[in-house]
Order: C-alpha cells, then sequence, then structure tokens
C-alpha cells in the first residue's frame, strides 16, 4: 500500500459523505485522522484514516487497507461515542497478508481523546499472537 492510496483512503471517505441523499443525511463529525508512530513497515496500519459519525446512523471507515481488500469504505455499528472520548472497532474479514495467506480476520479498535485529538489504533489477526499498532491525531470536522 503506498502513499497514494492513503490519500484516496481520506478521500473515500469525504466521497462517501457526499454521495448519501441530502434528504436521508443527518450533520456528523470526520476524524481526519493521521498515524505519526508505527513501527516501519506494518502495512496493517494506515498512515491516513477516515472516521465519518452520524448520530443514529453506523460509522463509516476508510484507510488504505480498507481500500486494498474492499475497494471501497465499510460501515460500523461498534461505536463507543463518550463525551471524551470515542472508541470504534471493525473487522476485515479473509483479507491476505504479503506471503499470501489468508487472515480469518483482523480486528482493529480505533480510540481518539476529543480533548487533545490524541488518536491510537490498533489490529489484532485471529489466530496469531501479534497486535500492531500506530499512534498520532485527529482533526476533527463538520461533515455536512
Amino acid at each position: 500500500m503506498n502513499r497514494s492510496a492513503t490519500v484516496c483512503a481520506l478521500l473515500a471517505v469525504v466521497g462517501v459523505v457526499g454521495v448519501v441523499p441530502a434528504a436521508s443525511r443527518a450533520a456528523g463529525t470526520l476524524y481526519d485522522c493521521t498515524i505519526t508512530q508505527k513501527r516501519e513497515g506494518v502495512d496493517w496500519i494506515s498512515e491516513k484514516v477516515g472516521i465519518v459519525i452520524r448520530q443514529g446512523q453506523p460509522a463509516v471507515i476508510s484507510d488504505s487497507v480498507i481500500l486494498h481488500f474492499y475497494g471501497k469504505p465499510i460501515e460500523t455499528t461498534q461505536v463507543r461515542n463518550r463525551a471524551n472520548k470515542l472508541d470504534v472497532r471493525w473487522t476485515l474479514r479473509g483479507a491476505r497478508d504479503d506471503a499470501n495467506q489468508t487472515v480469518n480476520h483482523m480486528d482493529y479498535n480505533a480510540r481518539i481523546n476529543k480533548q487533545t485529538g490524541a488518536f491510537s489504533l490498533y489490529a489484532k489477526p485471529d489466530g496469531y499472537p501479534n497486535r500492531f499498532s500506530g499512534k498520532g491525531n485527529c482533526v476533527t470536522k463538520t461533515a455536512k
């Protein structure tokens, strides 16, 4: 996955916001997140992650990993939206690693500190002891 795929990840989230019919669209929040700390060569953690949260609707997630395997952003209802923190979880199913081995599912957990913008992202592959992680920050934007 390369930098252009990373840029496309964020644009895809913004694009999803734009293609929902206006009558059914509720205003929401786009978290434009950038990973600044991660182990070199860990492709399971994208440099850019976009998360759109709308009241009463599934969250929309996009990053270069999601776009690589699914070709479009995904939705999740595993959202815990508190006053100070936002936790979002999602799962990728049937992905293949660099050795062409199938990863039945890769579980992701993102946490955003709403006061500071601090962002952490963890990925855990099913059946493996590995856990991948990255840290960075998010800029909050209003999705209209």
